[in-house]
């Protein structure tokens, strides 16, 4: 991975490999519960918080008419500042719609509220999904530290 050579010497560029579960509830007009893990990509420290994050999970409908929506995603956040993509498929055994869900918010230590807009991918038409949304999302995790890092013109050595 090449740095930008602009940086000074103490910048730090690294890669955390931490694996942990979430749980976030989206409310509109139908409320739904998700569950998953999460892997803490990259962490760049330029004097700012810089992170890429990329997951797998569930949503589950709380209301009647279960619905459940296997998902996968990613987050990019600066400082508090954060955005994200997610692709879902909905089913009620039924009949299925996939959702892709652009996401804005904000994160601040394990917790993240977000909104996002469900564009659907398809001619299936499930009732009951939201056409825009919130979220509140809870990491279990403890504070992330570092398990191998480079400097500006160094190459990465695995262990």
């Amino acid at each position: 991975m090449a740095v930008n050579k602009s940086y000074s010497q103490d910048h730090k560029v690294g890669f955390d490999n931490e694996v942990f579960p979430f749980i976030s509830l989206s409310l509109g007009n139908y409320s739904f519960a998700d569950i998953g893990v999460c892997l803490s990509g990259t962490t760049i420290d330029l004097n700012q918080p810089f992170s890429f994050n990329f997951f797998i999970a569930s949503e589950f409908k709380l209301n009647k008419n279960f619905i459940v929506g296997p998902k996968i995603g990613g987050w990019v956040t600066y400082k508090y500042l954060s955005t994200g993509l997610s692709f879902i498929d909905y089913t009620d055994f039924k009949i299925g719609s996939l959702i892709f869900r652009p996401e804005v918010g904000a994160e601040y230590r394990r917790f993240k509220l977000t909104y996002g807009y469900n564009l659907r991918l398809g001619n299936n038409k499930l009732a009951a999904i939201n056409s825009h949304q919130g979220n509140l999302t809870y990491t279990l995790r403890r504070q992330i530290t570092l398990s191998r890092r480079w400097k500006k013109n160094e190459n990465f050595k695995s262990r």
